[in-house]
């Protein structure tokens, strides 16, 4: 960047003081080949032509489900060469505690104007609770390959907790990398107050592409003096994320999840 500036002050100041400067003929460029098809569409549109592919009418997708309404969107459409990844969300209109909301990934490929369905995922990640989807991003820090990032939270029974779940968005699958647990509070659970039990916010920290990633915890621990403080490392292995021996953190009951 310096540079660039210093380049740029001394051809003023050549200017300045009348000195000749060669002139640049313009490069003819290269032929570009028009786009044809569905990729000549706006993101809009494709995201649109996606959809009606998957499920064969346009968005939003409302349906009866039981005594509820059911209502599924595009989200995202992420481009990959000729092929394309679809995400929706569904959620309903009146969603009781455990009847959670959901994350779909779909895959295409371009066919003419239009895509054609090559996998269907709808509930390839964690569900989401009282109707609605998990929160979400689609992330690139993890590796080179794009990952679904989604968290939700949920509670009963005296515990509460927030689930994370990565999911990778491979070439010809969605794969699941690996669940932790992020919040955290296990105080209300068993007999009050809860020795050993602990009350947690996790955030994800350092990512090393293709690596690791770390979990920082900080909260109280019933019995214990003072705020509690640690870090988990997950380390990247050939089939997901694992941790390297026992976690120090109390699991969700699988029951609330």
């Amino acid at each position: 960047m310096t540079i660039f500036r210093s380049s740029a002050l001394i051809a003023a100041l050549l200017l300045g003081c009348g000195a000749a400067q060669p002139v640049k003929q313009p490069r003819e460029a290269a032929a570009m080949p028009a786009a044809a098809g569905v990729e000549a569409l706006d993101g809009m549109a494709q995201r649109a032509r996606a959809f009606e592919a998957v499920f064969g009418a346009s968005a939003p997708l409302v349906r009866r489900v039981d005594r509820d309404e059911e209502t599924t969107s595009p989200v995202q459409l992420i481009r990959q060469g000729d092929r394309a990844i679809l995400i929706t969300k569904t959620e309903l209109a009146q969603g009781c505690h455990y009847c959670g909301g959901s994350l779909g990934i779909y895959y295409l490929k371009a066919a003419g104007d239009a895509f054609t369905v090559v996998g269907r995922f709808p509930r390839a990640t964690l569900r989401g609770s009282f109707g609605r989807a998990p929160e979400w991003t689609v992330s690139n820090a993890f590796g080179p390959v794009p990952t679904l990032v989604a968290r939700n939270g949920t509670g009963g029974q005296g515990y509460s907790c927030d689930s994370i779940e990565l999911t990778e968005l491979a070439a010809d699958r969605p794969r699941t990398l690996v669940k932790v647990t992020a919040d955290y509070d296990g105080t209300g659970g068993g007999p009050r107050p809860n020795p050993g039990s602990f009350q947690l916010a996790g955030e994800m920290g350092k990512i090393v592409p293709g690596t690791s990633f770390t979990m920082t915890y900080t909260g109280i621990r019933v019995g214990t003096a003072g705020p509690q403080s640690f870090s988990e490392t997950y380390v990247r292995t050939a089939t997901g994320y694992a941790l390297p021996g026992k976690s120090r953190l109390q699991p969700c009951p699988d029951d609330i999840l």
